[in-house]
């Protein structure tokens, strides 16, 4: 659906988007600290009732608060992630003041998930999807302030990303022409400056995923470790257990970490090279050097819609 206008948000408004995010914000406080308080009061409640005395006793206690406290932080803030990430874009929302207006048909097949095109026939309350329908999101947020039948329904966000236009009615030449190696089946055309341009703008986002979920997870790791290395004479399986898990969690990370930054590497790639591939028999152009789909049935590929 197309953005049509944009205006500055009124007064009313802007309170209205603050209450939404001091409700954000306690919500976020309750996931991150929910989880280790009430550790801290199973800890406390064991001490409190005498229940750390004999040897069961004594391994249950401190691997309750190594492993408890060690591992419930980074559960619990990684579950207010979300809330986080909102609750700073709604911040940016409230500095720029400004509200976007969109207008259109919605349709089924360009709505990903089920799910949230329900939750939008929900929200506009459509009768007939085919009839023209319009609503007013946050630039950065995507909070959904206004529709055609009023407010909606508490709290309710869409994704809104910058798309470059696309270039598929360009024109193309057969792929052997410009790469003598590749499938002869192929066409390629040129990649358009507002393509390279987003894919420009994407490379960030993808080099820094959960760089700081990972850093997060491995500090309180070594933490662990050093209360292993503590206790691991009387204690020494809840702790070599713990030190398994910690190395294989921080390999699986570092794995990830690398792939990103190899992904990043080739976009560049893709934009120096400037050209897009097509294979006509499926309708489906991708960029030669990453192998993403950019665009299928002039569709753009899932993975451009979210940022």
């Amino acid at each position: 659906m197309p953005m049509v206008s944009g205006r500055v948000l009124s007064t009313t408004e802007l309170e209205r988007v603050k209450n939404v995010s001091g409700r954000v914000s306690r919500k976020m406080w309750l996931k991150a600290a929910g989880l280790p308080v009430f550790v801290l009061a199973v800890l406390a409640c064991m001490l409190f009732f005498g229940l750390t005395k004999g040897e069961a006793g004594k391994m249950v206690f401190w691997l309750l608060a190594i492993g408890g406290l060690c591992f419930s932080w980074p559960i619990a803030l990684l579950s207010a992630r979300d809330d986080f990430r909102l609750r700073r874009s709604l911040g940016r929302d409230i500095s720029s003041g400004k509200v976007y207006r969109f207008e259109g048909v919605i349709r089924r097949e360009e709505v990903l998930e089920y799910r949230t095109f329900q939750r939008m026939t929900e929200q506009l309350a459509l009768l007939d999807i085919s009839a023209p329908q319009w609503f007013e999101l946050l630039p950065d947020s995507g909070l959904m302030l206004q529709t055609h039948m009023g407010e909606p329904r508490g709290l309710f966000t869409l994704p809104h990303v910058e798309l470059a236009a696309s270039g598929a009615d360009q024109y193309s030449v057969p792929v052997r022409d410009k790469f003598p190696g590749a499938d002869p089946k192929l066409l390629c055309r040129h990649m358009t400056q507002a393509e390279s341009s987003e894919i420009l703008r994407r490379i960030p986002e993808f080099r820094t995923a959960n760089m700081g979920a990972m850093i997060f997870f491995v500090i309180w790791s070594l933490m662990g470790l050093v209360s292993w290395y503590l206790h691991g004479r009387t204690f020494p399986l809840p702790y070599l257990l713990l030190l398994a898990f910690v190395l294989f969690r921080t390999g699986h990370m570092l794995s990830s970490f690398v792939g990103q930054w190899r992904l990043c590497s080739r976009f560049r790639q893709d934009v120096k090279e400037g050209f897009i591939f097509i294979d006509p028999s499926v309708e489906m152009e991708f960029l030669p050097v990453s192998m993403l789909i950019w665009a299928q049935r002039r569709k753009p590929a899932p993975w451009r819609l979210f940022s």
